[in-house]
Parts: C-alpha cells; sequence; structure tokens
C-alpha cells in the first residue's frame, strides 16, 4: 500500500495544548441520506462515528467544522474524496485488543497539529473509535482520568473489549520532550499472517478455559467473554478487509468459519453451559483444520 507521509519528521518537545471543553452529546445532527452513523460530539473540537463512505458523508463533516479525519480502522482511507471537501486525513489503524504506544501518541499528535475540529472514526463508530477519541480528549485536556469513561460509555463500546478500556484508562500526557510519531494519511496494515496470528492467540485461550471450567463464572466467564469476541471480530474484519485477492473457495470458507466464530461468541455472551459452547467451538476449529490443510502454506 503506499503511504503518505503528510508530517514529514518526528515531532519533539510538542506544545501543550489549551484546555477544550467536554460536550458528550449524540443529537448531532447531519443531513438524511448520509451514511454517519453512532455520531456523537465528544468536545469543543472531537467528532466521533462511523466511516464516511460517500462525498455526501465528506460534504456533512465539512458542515460541522471538521478540518481532520482520524481513521483507526484497517480498511484504506477515502483520501482524494476527503481532500475534495478541504479535509485532511490521519490513518492509524489499530485493532480490538487494545492501542499500542504508537498509535497513542500518534493520536496526541495528529490534536496536536490539528488546525480545528477533528472527525474519529473506525468502521462503524462504536468501539475503536471511541477509544481513539477518548485518547484524544485526555490529549486535549477536556477528560481526565475520572472522566474519560464517559466517552467510552456513550459511544457505546463493550466492556468486553477490555484492551480498549485498559489502554483509554491508563493514557497520560508524556513527557513534553518524548518523540511524537509521523502522521500518514494511508497507513501500511497487518498481513494476512498477523490477523491469524492473533485468531489463533485468542482461540487457545479461548480453548484452555472451556476445556479447564465446568462452568464460566467470575473472571473464567469474563475472559471467555473477551476472548470470544475478539476472535469473531477478527474474523469479521478478514472476511471485510482481506479477501478480495483470495479464489473463491477460500472465500467461501472464510465466510463459513466466521458465522460460526459469531455462534461461539454469541453462546459465550449468553452464558449458555460450557457443553453447547464447546460444540460449537469444535465446529470452528474443524473449520480451521479444513482451511489450513488446502491454504496455510500459501499464506
Amino acid at each position: 500500500m503506499l503511504v503518505l507521509v503528510i508530517t514529514g519528521a518526528s515531532s519533539r518537545a510538542y506544545a501543550e495544548l489549551p484546555p477544550q471543553e467536554l460536550v458528550l452529546r449524540k443529537d448531532v445532527v447531519v443531513a438524511d441520506g448520509t451514511h454517519l452513523q453512532n455520531l456523537m460530539q465528544v468536545s469543543t473540537s472531537i467528532y466521533s462515528g462511523s466511516e464516511p463512505v460517500s462525498d455526501k458523508d465528506f460534504a456533512e463533516l465539512a458542515k460541522l467544522g471538521v478540518r481532520v479525519v482520524l481513521s483507526v480502522d484497517g480498511a484504506a482511507p477515502k483520501v482524494a474524496e476527503a481532500h475534495r471537501h478541504g479535509l485532511r486525513y490521519v490513518h492509524i489503524p489499530f485493532g480490538y485488543d487494545g492501542i499500542p504506544e504508537e498509535a497513542r501518541l500518534a493520536i496526541l499528535r495528529a490534536t496536536k497539529e490539528a488546525e480545528g475540529p477533528i472527525y474519529v472514526h473506525c468502521h462503524h463508530g462504536k468501539h475503536r473509535g471511541p477509544a481513539a477519541a477518548a485518547i484524544a480528549a485526555v490529549a486535549t485536556k477536556c477528560a481526565t482520568k475520572e472522566t474519560v469513561r464517559k466517552v467510552l460509555e456513550l459511544g457505546g463500546t463493550n466492556p468486553h473489549y477490555a484492551g480498549l478500556w485498559r489502554d483509554v484508562q491508563a493514557f497520560e500526557l508524556p513527557d513534553g520532550n518524548v518523540e511524537l510519531p509521523k502522521l500518514v494519511e494511508a497507513a501500511d496494515v497487518d498481513s494476512m499472517v498477523q490477523v491469524m496470528a492473533r485468531m489463533s492467540r485468542a482461540s487457545e485461550e479461548l480453548e484452555g478455559l472451556l476445556t479447564n471450567n465446568q462452568e464460566l463464572s467470575g473472571a473464567a466467564a469474563k475472559s471467555a467473554a473477551e476472548q470470544s469476541l475478539l476472535l469473531k471480530e477478527e474474523f469479521r474484519e478478514t472476511v471485510r478487509l482481506y479477501l478480495g485477492d483470495c479464489d473463491k473457495k477460500f472465500q467461501d470458507m472464510m465466510h463459513n468459519s466466521s458465522r460460526v466464530a459469531e455462534r461461539v461468541d454469541a453462546a459465550v455472551q449468553d452464558g449458555k453451559q460450557v457443553e453447547v459452547i464447546t460444540r460449537e467451538f469444535k465446529l470452528l476449529k474443524a473449520e480451521c483444520r479444513r482451511c489450513h490443510e488446502l491454504y496455510r502454506d500459501n499464506l
């Protein structure tokens, strides 16, 4: 993927930003016919929501006064469409398992250099987007460790995305001499091999919980809910982002595996008995084995 550097050097000794006002409202009004969903205004300078996909979406963002669109999704940003409406794009992709330090610092830099309000988005605007907006809220001093949870709560971020909640609540403004990452309009994203590795880790964690517990309760239930949710989202994102150049048989197998992963997660989230969850999980493992036999050596 072509990477377009929009800030040419790493930034040192960043200037501290003046405090902004925390707003936290979900009654943001845009014109009918747009694809923008889960919109919320976090502060006087931060909006959050779903991915803008049409020319009208970018036009509406410009009407809101947005100057910078910040994507944390893995999909390639629609840079040309944004430019047509005078908007700058920043791409800082991360997953559902947490926000890496480099991503947190890049979000800080994006807020520091924005010449007006920013719009933060993931895909649907419910989990990673609000998490990034929360980091931006701390960066602009309109949220504190005590109030930053409210951003995730208003956004509807699932509590089982423990890594997102953890990294948002742990974020603190770094020393003023810290080196901040370069900002790009289109970032390199993880390969399918890296995605499969994350799937494997979540699968192994979930399998261990199902094997070692006759029933899921307390900490085991919480961990199982987190891992099954991560597993479902990794399959969903793979289907959405990675199958374009794959043959039809592989695409069909991944779609089927994704559906089974959704059933596994539903069983865990609904508190089904371990035997029920295990039955669905074994079906998922069988799908994975079948796919590995045909394709893994070629990835």
